[in-house]
């Protein structure tokens, strides 16, 4: 739930951090999650830390992942990463040695907490204006009319996982997509 004042509440599964609280700990009821705290304790320099300004403006869902977009064009990401549809490396994993745990804990190895996602393919004059978190994928639309996606490889022109953000392609040059939605292995984009 995000707030008119940008406070984001969750409730539900946590066992792969999806409600954005890095305890892996259920909440059954809403619960506040602050956004800026989290993310600043786990960003590794500036960059990746939300200024005190920068607010959340809308949220997304996924299957075990969740996505947040910023007053300021940014994506902050966070939950399983297993297909790298929270855009992170896999070596930022929380647990990187899985061993012989129990499928369930090993799930949760790919989990990340909330982070700043970058987008190192971002055009110069664009910024992401919406993100929608998929079943295994994240799509950004971006301010002018592109769209991008990380994950599983929904939408892209061969479907191989990728965990760095990528420009979608369309076989009709010069549409914008203004709205996307995703459902568990497919997505709908509206586009002029």
């Amino acid at each position: 739930f995000l707030t008119a004042d940008g406070d984001l509440w969750a409730c539900g599964k946590n066992n792969n951090i999806e409600l954005g609280i890095p305890d892996f700990d259920d909440r059954w009821s809403p619960t506040p999650v602050d956004l800026h705290s989290i993310v600043n304790e786990n960003a590794r320099n500036e960059d990746e830390k939300l200024h005190s300004d920068e607010t959340i403006v809308s949220i997304s869902a996924g299957n075990m992942h969740s996505a947040a977009l910023t007053s300021q064009g940014r994506v902050v990401v966070w939950g399983m990463n297993r297909h790298g549809q929270c855009g992170v490396p896999h070596e930022r994993k929380l647990v990187n040695n899985t061993g012989n745990l129990p499928a369930d804990l090993a799930e949760s190895a790919c989990a990340i907490p909330p982070t700043v996602l970058s987008i190192d393919q971002l055009p110069a004059d664009a910024q992401v204006s919406h993100v929608e978190a998929g079943f295994y994928d994240t799509f950004m639309i971006l301010d002018n009319g592109r769209m991008m996606r990380v994950g599983a490889g929904l939408g892209a022109d061969i479907q191989m996982q990728n965990d760095s953000p990528a420009i979608m392609h369309f076989d009709a040059p010069g549409l914008n997509v203004t709205k996307v939605a995703s459902g568990w292995r497919h997505i709908l984009a509206l586009a002029r």
